[in-house]
């Protein structure tokens, strides 16, 4: 089984406003995992490495992620992850639990120097 995982952020409501607020607030399209690394795609450019900041929190139907690229300079984004149903969404289910899953469970965490 493969530990990929590609998830494309694609606002799909039954109220048009919200699908664009969704589509603005983010900036990120895409969202993936590969070797145990994320990687964003923000305003449809290339995939890059980002990494999670303590701040995000992760729930079953809405998932809150404070990303920042590894370039000191660029600023950090918050990416909204939404499924509620098949009529408010804004990624595919299995590919949002997959992830979910990874955030919570399968990134490889530093320990820090003064704890061993």
């Amino acid at each position: 089984m493969s530990s990929r995982i590609d998830l494309h952020l694609r606002p799909e409501s039954a109220r048009p406003w919200l699908s664009r607020v969704l589509f603005a607030f983010n900036g990120v399209t895409r969202l993936m995992v590969e070797q145990g690394q994320l990687y964003a795609g923000i305003r449809a450019g290339e995939p890059e490495p980002v990494s999670v900041a303590d701040e995000s929190r992760i729930g079953r139907h809405l998932t809150l992620l404070k990303i920042r690229t590894r370039d000191a300079r660029s600023q950090s984004h918050l990416v909204v992850l939404v499924d509620f149903g098949p009529r408010f969404r804004n990624v595919a289910s299995d590919d949002f639990r997959r992830l979910r899953m990874w955030l919570r469970l399968g990134q490889t965490r530093r320990i820090p120097a003064s704890t061993i």
